[in-house]
């Protein structure tokens, strides 16, 4: 949430501040004033700053902690019963790939079982995306800790699939 508020606030002075940049290249293009044009320039920096600081945060900064997520996360786990279950009774497998394709092994418990893509940072909660060959969303994953995924399976009654890391 706070990061929405801040993304309010840099686009507020990036729209005030470009107003005023070009405010000030029209009154230097009316009435020829070197001064006019050099205040114009210095005002431009700072939407041209809030530009870079905004596109190096969401298209190098995060992708770069959704990568090194997403190498932490690689290898295979094997579906659980329940949170406290050891034994892993139910020989499900799903296998994360560093290519970023997934296989779900055929079962009677997700609607969904064979090979898609996956990724790490589908919402804000960290949650992994999970979809099919035609990008379809299957399901969302979301990291429990180093060793375990959560499955929520169903929202009202709060029944969660748990795997865990082999």
């Amino acid at each position: 949430m706070i990061q929405g508020i801040i993304l309010i606030i840099l686009f507020i002075i990036f729209s005030l501040t470009i107003l005023l940049s070009l405010f000030f290249f029209g009154a230097a293009i009316i009435r020829p004033s070197k001064t006019m044009l050099k205040i114009g320039l210095a005002v431009s920096v700072i939407p041209l700053s809030l530009y870079g600081i905004n596109y190096w945060y969401y298209h190098i900064h995060v992708p770069r902690l959704n990568k090194k997520t997403e190498q932490s996360y690689l290898g295979s786990y094997r579906m659980l019963l329940n949170e406290n279950d050891t034994t892993g009774n139910i020989r499900v497998q799903l296998t994360l790939n560093d290519d970023n394709t997934f296989f779900l092994d055929s079962n009677d418990v997700i609607n969904f079982a064979g090979k898609g893509k996956w990724r790490a940072g589908a919402t804000d909660a960290g949650d992994f995306e999970f979809t099919d060959d035609d990008d379809s969303l299957k399901f969302l994953v979301s990291p429990y800790s180093e060793n375990k995924l959560m499955i929520n399976e169903n929202f009202i009654d709060r029944k969660s699939l748990f795997f865990i890391k082999e």
